[in-house]
């Protein structure tokens, strides 16, 4: 499922488009009428769905740190969600444009929308990026720093991407304007969290098969007795590797071991990191096991990948990862390689 956040007419947007586009029962909507109910809805949407989209950067940034399961997303506001605010601007005030002040779209956008139209250059608000985890401003403060600009004089009206900061204003008799989400662009963010909760269910329907195989050189440096007593010590190893992953160990011909465990398991291990080994690469007195692992939608296609992957372990003396459109890599460059 994919959750919605956002204000009443943003998430009416979202399901209209939705709806239209035969995906209407996928989404999970959560309105509220202040932005600081975000964290909340969040997190009641969490535990049911892949993806949580948020319908405007202020409430992701507020609040999508809350999620554990769900994948944040959101629509941002995007060039054309501006152009059109100014036309519907321009067309009420007969194509006089009033000095405004601007929030909620970075900076640059706003600057080169009304340096392209040759219009007053506005006040912005300042809005912080996610990958600097900025601390969002909250409505409070966004609505103040439109107040102190039209009581200056530095602008006569405010356009705002914000449902609230709207009603606070027109209820106060300021000259506002919503800037709202244009059709393509929530139906390009839609499309995003599609195609993000159909990665995320396909991996967790995916198996990873990782095999182990004991190095046959240094196998042929031991006696029956200590080849046995390995043996045994690489099985009882092996078994925590599986309980740790809450996989299946079996012990496969050609004194092959395979651990199967699903794919989430696998991304989890990679996605946490790791350092010069593998959480899965285990030495046994001395004795390495090569390790290649295959990842598929079923135990035989994972397996036949994970053989593949084994010999290019053998061969190179480093884990390999083999994946179903065909691709094998390195398990330490597999983090930067998940399809």
């Amino acid at each position: 499922m994919i959750g919605i956040v956002g204000p009443a007419d943003s998430v009416a947007l979202a399901t209209q488009i939705a709806a239209e586009g035969g995906f209407a029962d996928m989404l999970l909507p959560g309105v509220y009428r202040h932005a600081d109910e975000a964290s909340e809805l969040a997190r009641a949407l969490d535990p049911s769905c892949t993806v949580v989209l948020f319908t405007g950067q202020a409430p992701y940034m507020m609040a999508g740190s809350e999620l554990t399961e769900a994948e944040p997303q959101f629509v941002s506001h995007s060039g054309a969600d501006l152009y059109r605010c100014i036309a519907q601007v321009l067309i009420e005030c007969g194509g006089d444009m009033p000095r405004v002040t601007v929030d909620s779209i970075d900076e640059p956008t706003v600057l080169s929308a009304f340096a392209d139209l040759g219009l007053p250059t506005p006040s912005a608000h300042p809005l912080g990026s996610p990958e600097d985890h900025a601390v969002p401003a909250d409505v409070a403060e966004i609505i103040a720093f439109h107040r102190a600009a039209l009581a200056d004089g530095r602008a006569d009206a405010v356009l705002t991407c914000l449902a609230e900061v709207h009603a606070v204003l027109l209820e106060e008799g300021v000259r506002v304007w919503r800037i709202e989400h244009t059709a393509r662009t929530m139906a390009d963010a839609l499309q995003r969290a599609r195609l993000s909760h159909d990665l995320i269910r396909s991996r967790e329907e995916q198996l990873a098969v990782a095999l182990f195989a004991p190095d046959r050189a240094r196998l042929a440096e031991l006696d029956v007795f200590e080849r046995e007593v390995v043996r045994m010590r690489v099985h009882r190893e092996l078994l925590e590797v599986a309980r740790r992953n809450g996989g299946r160990l079996t012990a496969v011909e050609g004194g092959l071991f395979s651990v199967a465990m699903s794919r989430l398991t696998l991304d989890d291990d990679l996605d946490g990191g790791f350092g010069e080994a593998w959480p899965m690469e285990i030495a046994v007195d001395g004795l390495v096991l090569h390790v290649g692992v295959g990842v598929a939608n079923t135990f035989e296609h994972a397996e036949t990948l994970a053989r593949t992957a084994l010999d290019g372990a053998q061969r190179t003396g480093r884990t390999q990862v083999s994946f179903p459109d065909g691709r094998m890599v390195p398990i330490d460059e597999a983090v930067q390689s998940q399809p």
